[in-house]
């Protein structure tokens, strides 16, 4: 259901973490004292448009490219070796990007926030969109990487139910006979799953000053024999 791949050494962790905290300028607030940085297609082509998903894109993937070119290659080369096939980031889409969750922002109770990421389904992919139906589970992925975590820790919630069972029922029917598993994050171990099991943010507990929680997402899609990374 869940791998997890050590990447990152400390040194580069440092790194990142100084990056995107220099990135500050480009941070968008999503909620009270959660942001992003760059272009994300759950948030912006899932709930606005492409278009303006695509030019939020635009508008950043240069400078992360430039800025992160040598952690993108990294998990480019991690991730060819696990698939065993060619994986680029997109030229194209979003490149992965960053959930930044400061002390005031971070999940304290657990909350109806639980969901499938079926963002792909917002991406004119080869010029159109694809359906639900049209989804091949072996061709999408999706990861984190941790950069930095709260003291207490965080990691994810993942329920024993799949996208495809929603059909004719309700989650909230299913949530209470199915079994929730806890994905404990560690600071530059990639975390990949599938996107199509329910999960969410766990919550952290206790918060204390000064906590973030800073965390490399994207997703993969198999495309034309190559697997695409994107946000």
């Amino acid at each position: 259901m869940i791998e997890t791949h050590p990447l990152l050494t400390e040194k580069e962790i440092s790194r990142i973490k100084s990056i995107v905290d220099n990135f500050e300028n480009d941070w968008v607030e999503r909620s009270d004292g959660f942001y992003t940085l760059g272009a994300s297609s759950y948030l912006d082509a899932a709930t606005e448009s492409y278009e303006k998903y695509q030019q939020k894109a635009d508008a950043i993937n240069t400078k992360l490219r430039e800025q992160l070119g040598f952690l993108y290659k990294k998990v480019e080369k991690d991730l060819e070796d696990h698939m065993g096939q060619k994986v680029t980031v997109t030229k194209k889409f979003a490149v992965p990007g960053f959930h930044i969750w400061l002390e005031n922002g971070l999940p304290r109770i657990p909350g109806p926030t639980y969901h499938f990421d079926v963002q792909h389904l917002s991406i004119p992919w080869n010029g159109k969109e694809t359906t639900i139906e049209e989804t091949n589970r072996d061709e999408m992925f999706t990861f984190t990487l941790p950069i930095e975590l709260p003291k207490a820790g965080g990691g994810l919630d993942i329920w024993d139910i799949d996208h495809s069972e929603i059909a004719n029922q309700e989650v909230e029917d299913l949530i209470p006979r199915r079994k929730r598993y806890f994905c404990t994050y560690k600071l530059g171990k990639m975390v990949i799953h599938s996107g199509l099991k329910l999960h969410r943010v766990a919550v952290t507990s206790p918060i204390y000053e000064g906590d973030r929680r800073i965390t490399l997402q994207g997703h993969g899609r198999l495309i034309d024999g190559q697997w695409v990374l994107y946000w």
